[in-house]
């Protein structure tokens, strides 16, 4: 139902922005901060607490508490959490050896209502590689607070923790020999920086991102640092012994992202310094045309909302459809006595649209009709599941049932005649046109039932 399809799109929302975010970060209290953040927007917990085993001499606790609780449940909060994870390691650790980081996030005045107890809780561990890393903990003051797919959610982003912080643990343990190699091989563009601020290396994928060669100074890094205005954020890191995280800034006509960030040992020990950077000159592109689809889409809901008339209806969607796809061909049948009938079509009249099947002789419509679900055919002339002798080619071929509450109201085609200049069909493009067809179904009908009662 709607409120299911609006959980979905946030977690998938948060999902995304969460694992842009945490792709390039080199902070592990960043990293933690951006799981809490997005796991609140989804679940609203009242207690997250994060065990880390590796991040600091003998562990640390980092805790968000979202509403006033008594001290005495934070001590058992932490004390349930380290008894957790016990089972997994193998030392013995107490709350008098592990670091407390604890994050108020609310007001003091709210403290007459403190909290006594957690009625609901959940810990899952981190586990990277095989090991164990940490432990995630979520409370509630509620009942039964965490849903079966809220804790689904909950599981992915633990997932995405641990890759991260194993991660981490990967730089933090290896030697200077080995996070070279390391830094190779990542697709990120990163430039490391010793502790002299002499370049000690660059990968392939910052030579490409700066068109630069393998060769370059010091000097020519510090030089392109000043023309990013990054150079004032390296002494600051430097000063500051602090990251610095999606500095926003443009070079040779692309846009970047970029982090500064300290390197140290265990002992605080400055390494050096790396410099992170990713090319999101497309995404940003990408980022456009979401943002346009959401307002199309916005706008088609508001259209099919204020028409009553079926066959206008029908005629505005069927526009509607071949804009977003850039299509030139469709049609949309309904389901009237048990049988599809088609109401609208742009020259694509059923002696046409019957001519596209597959080999068993079944129009990919009759097909929708059976599955109900979206059906797209890419590379029609070449693809070798449907029957290629139709008199009109096409490039590919979009069939999607119109649902309502499980039940086929109809089915909307589309198809875009073969052209040298071939345009790709995108998952968001599919997603764009599923999500306008679920949003006309209600509308649909409505018009049917309005057209009944006339």
């Amino acid at each position: 139902d709607e409120e299911d399809l609006k959980r979905r799109l946030l977690e998938l929302s948060v999902l995304y922005e969460t694992s842009n975010l945490l792709g390039y970060s080199l902070d592990y209290n960043q990293i933690v901060s951006l799981i809490m953040q997005a796991l609140y927007k989804v679940l609203h917990y009242d207690v997250c607490s994060i065990l880390l085993l590796d991040f600091a001499p003998s562990g640390e606790i980092i805790t968000r508490i979202n509403k006033p609780i008594k001290e005495d449940l934070t001590k058992d909060i932490q004390s349930n959490i380290i008894a957790a994870i016990m089972p997994f390691i193998k030392r013995m650790i107490t709350a008098e050896d592990i670091r407390i980081n604890i994050q108020k996030n609310y007001k003091d005045e709210d403290k007459i209502d403190e909290f006594k107890e957690m009625k609901s809780f959940a810990n899952i561990p981190l586990i990277f590689r095989e090991d164990v890393i940490g432990m995630l903990n979520v409370c509630s003051n509620s009942t039964n607070a965490f849903s079966r797919n809220e804790m689904t959610f909950l599981h992915t982003l633990a997932n995405q923790l641990s890759s991260h912080l194993g991660r981490l643990k990967i730089v933090k343990d290896l030697e200077r020999s080995k996070i070279k190699s390391l830094i190779q091989s990542m697709t990120e563009g990163v430039i490391m920086m010793d502790e002299n601020n002499q370049l000690e290396i660059i990968n392939h994928a910052a030579c490409q991102l700066l068109e630069l060669n393998d060769n370059t100074s010091s000097e020519e890094i510090f030089k392109i640092l000043k023309e990013m205005n990054l150079d004032t954020t390296y002494d600051n890191s430097l000063k500051q012994g602090k990251t610095f995280i999606d500095k926003a800034v443009i070079y040779k006509e692309k846009s970047f992202s970029v982090n500064v960030s300290p390197v140290t040992d265990s002992d605080k020990n400055r390494l050096g310094t790396v410099l992170v950077l990713r090319d999101f000159t497309e995404l940003q592109k990408i980022n456009r045309i979401k943002t346009q689809r959401l307002e199309t889409i916005a706008k088609v809901n508001l259209i099919i909302k204020s028409i009553s008339d079926l066959k206008n209806l029908l005629s505005v969607l069927m526009e509607v459809i071949l804009n977003v796809a850039n299509a030139d061909t469709g049609s949309i049948q309904l389901n009237i006595s048990k049988k599809l009938l088609t109401q609208v079509h742009s020259n694509f009249p059923d002696k046409i649209r019957d001519q596209y099947k597959f080999k068993t002789g079944q129009t990919i419509s009759e097909y929708v009709a059976k599955t109900k679900e979206l059906c797209f055919i890419e590379d029609y002339i070449n693809n070798k599941i449907v029957d290629n002798s139709p008199k009109i080619l096409i490039d590919w071929y979009i069939a999607i049932p119109i649902m309502v509450k499980n039940g086929l109201l109809g089915i909307i085609n589309i198809a875009r005649k073969h052209s040298s200049q071939k345009q790709i069909v995108t998952q968001d493009d599919l997603n764009t046109l599923s999500t306008i067809t679920t949003l006309s179904g209600t509308a649909i009908q409505n018009a049917i039932m309005y057209q009944e009662t006339l």
